[in-house]
């Protein structure tokens, strides 16, 4: 056998192992966050939404009134908008007209980088205005010009969904 069989070169270190070649996706580097495994009751949501929507309405609310509340802006889509949109654009079901899935509120606060209290600001002010604790928007990159780094708190926003 020795003499017979030629002598197989050794791998080299580099073609011993394969690397794994990397993601073009803008977003590989973040993990996928999962949501929290706690439950949330709908009466709640619905009682914070209800205390924000309008000042008249008392701090809490009974289960009955819970369920009787709309707020004032579906109640206007329902009534008044949905009803325009079908006599302007000539839909002629229903189901055509477009509907409300979300209303996102977005606050870019641009003096955040260079003042903290700016962003605490705006996330106080934003938590008024809808009854939801806002989420902190970053920076996905780095700009030297506008003096803003990678992950950099720079604004918030607030998604109210039904």
């Amino acid at each position: 056998w020795s003499s017979a069989t030629p002598a197989r070169p050794s791998p080299t270190r580099a073609a011993s192992r394969k690397r794994k070649p990397r993601s073009t996706s803008r977003t590989w580097r973040w993990p996928i966050r999962k949501p929290a495994n706690r439950p949330v009751s709908a009466s709640r949501c619905l009682m914070t939404a209800a205390r924000s929507v309008s000042p008249k309405l008392p701090a809490r609310l009974s289960m009955s009134e819970v369920d009787t509340y709309t707020p004032r802006l579906r109640a206007k889509y329902r009534d008044q908008i949905k009803a325009h949109m079908k006599e302007k654009y000539g839909y002629a079901n229903d189901l055509q007209i477009p509907r409300l899935d979300k209303i996102v509120i977005n606050m870019g606060v641009g003096e955040a980088s260079q003042d903290s209290k700016k962003i605490k600001g705006a996330l106080e002010d934003l938590e008024a205005i809808s009854g939801q604790r806002p989420v902190k928007t970053v920076a996905k990159k780095s700009i030297a010009g506008f003096k803003l780094r990678e992950e950099q708190v720079i604004g918030a926003k607030v998604t109210l969904r039904q």
